[in-house]
């Protein structure tokens, strides 16, 4: 039921398959080999969100209280991010001058259009 579930509602299950293994598996391989990496990435900031932010801390009872400490953990940590990234700007601006910045974003705008990201 879980499989049928999934496969109706688009969703690729990673893990190894069922049955018998296929001969030429390189394209699953491949697979693997991208969702480990973006797996990773998830598993990590969970763990800066339990390191940093005490989202191993949490000492309440209701399911709404948890859910709310969790969204809040998670507000700070996307916060932090674009914080980050806008003080990086900043920075990048003193060193290039204004000028050469908008022409570099303008080039990365085009380049990210390519990859669809």
């Amino acid at each position: 039921m879980n499989r049928a579930y999934c496969k109706e509602k688009g969703i690729r299950l990673s893990g190894p398959k069922l049955g018998r293994p296929k001969k030429d598996n390189s394209a699953d391989k491949r697979q693997e080999y991208i969702d480990s990496g973006i797996r990773n990435g998830v598993e990590g900031k969970f763990g800066e969100a339990k390191r940093a932010y005490g989202l191993d801390l949490m000492k309440v009872r209701l399911a709404d209280s948890s859910k709310t400490i969790i969204l809040m953990n998670l507000l700070v940590l996307n916060l932090e991010k674009r914080l980050w990234t806008l003080f990086a700007q900043i920075e990048l601006k003193k060193k290039i001058g204004i000028k050469e910045f908008e022409e570099l974003l303008a080039y990365l705008e085009v380049r990210l259009d390519e990859y669809k990201i």
